[in-house]
């Protein structure tokens, strides 16, 4: 039996309003996933360097790591004979004071003790040698046990400084050996970049912690030895109000300067070394 033609226009509304959903629907997904794969090309390509740009930055940076780490060497070595590791100055009156126009006018004369790093012995004994003469202007004849301990604690101080810093010079020693048969092996075909690198990484990063060592002992040393020095400028000076007169001796000590500046330099070197070494490992 045939079914009425009203019946039939009204099933074919449906089916034609479903398929026009289901093309609509897909054309939007398709263009979505060309959107999306367009995207992420895009990113990937501007990501993702070149084979000949990553090996360009490569050789830039394992130069610049063996560049640093000759440079690192040899400041280490010319932090050793640095003569401003410990600087005093003392000023000791050369004739009696004279009064003029109701001021004493005194002529003082300087004199200046410098000491490197691995001078301790010399050092010491100068340290000593300048507190004594202050601690004689002040009319004592026996030491004083209080400023021996100290020159004592500086003492000791300032050997576990020289004590270490052999220990700095192997590891910058030792990094560069490392890079050095890295890269013999790279000439010959057998890469080990990933372990002699991380090798160097903690070499540099041993290196650093004792650098950061040195720095506190030798904060150490020179706050100690400016210690006595303030101690005895401050009798000094209480002795020669009394007397209405000048200070007869004054110490001097110079805050850490240039050898500091060049300890901050090399630990700041260590640790750009790191970074290159990083970038080279994973350039992206």
């Amino acid at each position: 039996m045939r079914q009425p033609l009203n019946w039939q226009i009204g099933l074919m509304g449906p089916q034609r309003a479903s398929r026009y959903d289901s093309q609509i629907w897909n054309a939007t997904r398709r263009a979505i996933e060309n959107l999306v794969f367009y995207v992420s090309e895009h990113l990937s390509v501007h990501k993702k360097p070149t084979p000949i740009s990553s090996t360009l930055q490569k050789v830039y940076l394992e130069n610049s790591i063996f560049l640093l780490s000759l440079v690192s060497l040899g400041l280490s070595i010319i932090l050793q004979m640095d003569p401003t590791f410990l600087e005093i100055s003392m000023y000791r009156v050369k004739d009696t004071c004279m009064f003029k126009d109701n001021k004493s006018v005194c002529t003082y004369l300087k004199s200046e003790y410098r000491s490197r790093p691995l001078e301790v012995h010399t050092g010491v004994s100068e340290i000593e040698q300048v507190m004594n003469i202050a601690w004689s202007r002040l009319g004592y004849q026996d030491p004083n046990p209080e400023m021996e301990r100290t020159i004592n604690t500086v003492f000791v101080q300032w050997l576990e400084y020289t004590s270490i810093w052999p220990l700095d010079i192997a590891c910058a020693t030792f990094t560069i050996g490392f890079d050095v048969f890295r890269r013999i092996l790279k000439r010959y075909g057998k890469s080990h970049d990933e372990s002699l690198m991380f090798g160097m990484i903690f070499l540099m990063l041993g290196a650093s912690v004792i650098r950061s060592v040195e720095i506190k002992l030798h904060f150490s040393v020179i706050q100690n030895i400016n210690e006595i020095a303030q101690s005895l400028n401050y009798r000094l000076d209480e002795m020669a109000t009394k007397k209405n007169a000048e200070m007869e001796v004054v110490i001097c000590v110079k805050p850490p300067g240039a050898h500091l500046l060049l300890c901050i330099t090399i630990v700041f070197l260590g640790l750009l070394q790191i970074t290159f070494i990083m970038d080279y490992l994973d350039p992206t």
